[in-house]
């Protein structure tokens, strides 16, 4: 086995695991997005099957989930809720009462995405994005607003977000 693995992935935490992994499929850039069917996510339904429908719900849901986090990470570590994140919380449980159970996932999505770019925002949220590591702010800042917090969402565990959305639910 150790000679066939190079990464060493065998010996995590000095604990020895049998790992059976092909290299080629872990380096070749295109096995992940090769296996992508959008025809299996509902999303791509729900946007009548148009990519660009699509794409815009995926950005407008990546910058609802991003909100609900950043709520839902305040509420678990006891930093008070500002005005609008407490006015937030109250919609997303009353519309949360009034939603069917398939529609959980897209409860209070903006109606449009975020538009702007980096160097239109706040000093503050730009010295946010200044402190994020291997972020080059000048570099980015013709970036959309949107575009950006798709990407930050890619980081973030959505699961969290509908365990809470099915609890809010819950009768």
């Amino acid at each position: 086995m150790e000679e066939n693995d190079p990464l060493e992935l065998s010996k995590y935490r000095g604990k020895n695991f049998r790992v059976d992994y092909d290299i080629q499929k872990l380096i070749d850039p295109n096995a992940f997005a090769s296996q992508f069917d959008i025809e299996s996510d509902p999303d791509f339904y729900r946007a009548e099957q148009n990519l660009n429908a699509w794409l815009d719900l995926k950005l407008r849901k990546a910058e609802s989930n991003l909100i609900k986090l950043a709520i839902l990470h305040k509420l678990h570590t006891g930093v008070p809720l500002k005005q609008l994140e407490k006015q937030y919380l109250s919609s997303w449980k009353a519309a949360l009462e009034k939603s069917e159970l398939v529609d959980l996932d897209v409860v209070l999505l903006p109606k449009t995405r975020s538009v702007g770019k980096l160097s239109e925002l706040s000093q503050k949220d730009k010295e946010f994005f200044k402190q994020l590591v291997n972020f080059d702010f000048n570099q980015c800042q013709n970036l959309a607003v949107a575009d950006v917090v798709f990407e930050l969402s890619q980081f973030f565990d959505t699961f969290v977000v509908d365990k809470v959305t099915l609890s809010l639910s819950a009768p």
